[in-house]
């Protein structure tokens, strides 16, 4: 409707927009569909909270740019990311990728090593443990480009049910840790997007 000059519809859609702030609250694991499409509208409005999920969205999924398939079978481009969003995408990606390989490929040596309130804690039940808590059930490849929703699944992990040997002490340290984490990574996306 923008392109066909109804201002009026793109005025409302822009007021929508801004009475959502787009903070990481209300950041969730929700799929912005068609988010190539809502990038490209959202630069076109002004929109910036849009902006910003749509392009969390592009670069947690599997690809940037893809195809669909038209009834004869041949394929149609969708929306084109700009090449400047492109090199955005990839900074960003690099960045939550390199963040959750951090925060979540190994067992965090706050638990490993540095625990005060542990003396009978076995290393390598811990490291089973976090195995099978964050690895195995899923949870690490699902959010490897994803950490600001995955760190928050991991705050909701019941490590001390599952293992007696987790420190609660410790692990609510680290759950500050994440939270931090998920708040500089927020922030940080806005840097790269100006």
């Amino acid at each position: 409707s923008y392109n066909l000059g109804f201002d009026s519809l793109a005025n409302r859609v822009t007021k929508y927009f801004e009475t959502h702030k787009g903070d990481l609250p209300e950041y969730t694991e929700d799929t912005v569909l068609h988010a190539a499409e809502c990038l490209i509208l959202a630069r076109k409005l002004n929109i910036p909270e849009l902006v910003k999920h749509s392009f969390l969205e592009l670069v947690r999924s599997h690809k940037f740019a893809s195809t669909r398939t038209l009834a004869n079978n041949e394929q149609a481009p969708h929306a084109l990311v700009p090449p400047s969003d492109i090199l955005k995408l990839i900074s960003v990606r690099e960045i939550m990728e390199a963040s959750w390989l951090t925060h979540a490929d190994v067992l965090p040596r706050t638990l490993a090593e540095d625990c005060p309130h542990q003396s009978n804690m076995s290393k390598t039940t811990l490291m089973a443990q976090w195995q099978s808590l964050v690895h195995e059930s899923g949870i690490f490849a699902r959010y490897h480009r994803d950490p600001i929703c995955g760190l928050k699944k991991l705050k909701e992990i019941d490590f001390v049910g599952a293992c007696e040997s987790f420190c609660d002490v410790c692990l609510e340290g680290l759950q500050e840790e994440w939270e931090k984490e998920r708040v500089r990574l927020w922030k940080e996306v806005d840097t790269v997007l100006i």
